[in-house]
C-alpha cells in the first residue's frame, strides 16, 4: 500500500488519483485499516489526502528502517532534510 501511494505521488502527484487508489485498495488492506482507507477515499480536502498518504509512506519506511531520518516528500517539495535521498 505504501509503495502504491509513493508511486502515485511520484508519477501523478494528484489527490484525485490517491483517492481512486485508496478506493481500489480498501478490500486489500487488513480489516482494521479499511475504515481509514474508505475515509481517505472520501476526503474532500486535497491537503488532507496528501498528508495522509505521506504519513502512511513515512510510517512504513520508519518501520522498515529504510533511510532513517529521511522523509518522503511530494514532487518539488522540501521538508528541510535530504529530500533527494527519499
Amino acid at each position: 500500500m505504501a509503495l502504491a501511494f509513493a508511486l502515485s505521488l511520484r508519477v501523478h502527484d494528484s489527490a484525485d488519483h490517491l483517492r481512486r487508489l485508496a478506493r481500489r485498495l480498501v478490500d486489500k488492506v487488513c480489516l482494521e485499516h479499511q475504515p481509514n482507507m474508505k475515509r481517505l477515499a472520501r476526503e474532500p480536502h486535497d491537503a488532507k489526502v496528501f498528508d495522509a498518504a505521506l504519513k502512511i509512506i513515512n510510517r512504513v519506511c520508519d518501520l522498515l528502517e529504510y533511510a532513517p531520518g529521511t522523509r518522503f516528500v511530494r514532487n518539488g517539495g522540501d521538508d528541510g532534510s535530504d529530500a533527494a535521498a527519499a
